[in-house]
């Protein structure tokens, strides 16, 4: 008699990543829509929107991006990210941030931006190597 135990194959994703993969998916349809379509069609809109989205899908469909340990670091990438785009977004006049934004914001959100990389590189960095 055999014992399937189904815990023995620990192959699915944790929950945390599923969510956050799942919520930067929403996050790039979000921009796709509001940045890339109103109030007209802008391709930096839909660009950025996109690229957004298939880190999303990266996160979900490679295993090696699955450790909840790497959970910290996506969040640094994340808020970095949509600092990036937030600037992007007002230098451009894109989307909700329809008039052009003073570039001292512009430059603001850009080293906020880039201050959560990073933390998010060195969070990586210091996590032990899993070999």
């Amino acid at each position: 008699m055999s014992n399937n135990d189904s815990n023995s194959h620990q192959s699915s994703r944790p929950i945390t990543i599923t969510v956050l993969a799942l919520f930067i998916c929403v996050l790039g349809i979000g921009q796709t829509c509001l940045a890339g379509f109103l109030p007209s069609v802008n391709t930096a809109g839909i660009v950025l929107g996109i690229s957004l989205f298939l880190g999303g899908v990266v996160i979900l469909s490679v295993k090696a991006l699955w450790p909840k340990e790497f959970l910290g670091a996506y969040m640094y990438f994340l808020a970095g990210t949509v600092f990036l785009i937030t600037a992007i977004n007002g230098a451009l006049g894109l989307g909700i941030a329809q008039h052009k934004v003073p570039s001292l914001f512009g430059a603001l959100f850009v080293i906020v931006g880039l201050v959560f990389f990073f933390l998010g590189w060195l969070f990586l960095k210091k996590q032990p190597d899993r070999r």
